[in-house]
């Protein structure tokens, strides 16, 4: 199966055909583009943004587990969005234009949209904040995909001895590229802590 919006293929293209585990393909789409619409953190001259950093994969993986107290709020918060862009402008969010998706997001930051519990500056910030996390995270965690955040601001990556070279401001760190789960010394920590 895969997910289409406003007619483009999003499913194969973001997450390298994963579907959702934790809510329903409707719901999809509206993440995805409230995610992709809400920071702005799309591609443009800064280069790649949240969908291609697999923040919405991020969030749908976390909502069964770490974030697994926010699902129902995802899914009366979508449902939500969806009947307030039907009412406002007569389609469902994903099948609105950008402009108007970005008129429904403002007023969602600002308190302003309708028919959400307890109201839509706080399902706003819950999908800021979970985007922002999945754009930045350790790629562990189903975000950042092949490094896209960590590259857009600079940080070179999990590093377990950094040089006196390393550490000079006037020389940029080259990239790891590596989640800290990748070092086996983080790897058997964790494992030994776990028993």
């Amino acid at each position: 199966m895969v997910v289409y919006v406003n007619g483009t293929l999003v499913a194969e293209r973001s997450w390298d055909g994963k579907l959702p585990q934790e809510l329903d393909v409707e719901l999809w789409p509206g993440v995805l583009q409230e995610g992709d619409n809400l920071l702005k953190v799309e591609n443009d001259e800064n280069g790649p943004g949240a969908v291609e950093a697999g923040a919405v994969h991020y969030i749908d993986r976390a909502l069964g587990d770490a974030l697994a107290s926010s699902r129902n709020a995802y899914a009366s918060g979508l449902a939500a969005v969806d009947a307030y862009a039907g009412s406002s402008k007569g389609a469902t969010f994903a099948r609105l234009e950008p402009q108007d998706q970005d008129t429904i997001l403002s007023e969602m930051e600002t308190g302003t949209a309708g028919g959400f519990t307890p109201d839509s500056s706080t399902f706003f910030e819950l999908v800021r904040t979970h985007t922002i996390e999945g754009t930045f995270c350790d790629p562990f965690y189903g975000g950042n995909a092949n490094f896209i955040g960590w590259d857009l601001i600079g940080y070179p990556g999990v590093r377990i001895v950094v040089t006196a070279e390393q550490q000079r401001l006037d020389v940029a760190p080259r990239p790891v590229h590596r989640s800290a789960y990748d070092f086996e010394r983080f790897v058997k920590e964790v494992r030994s802590r776990d028993r």
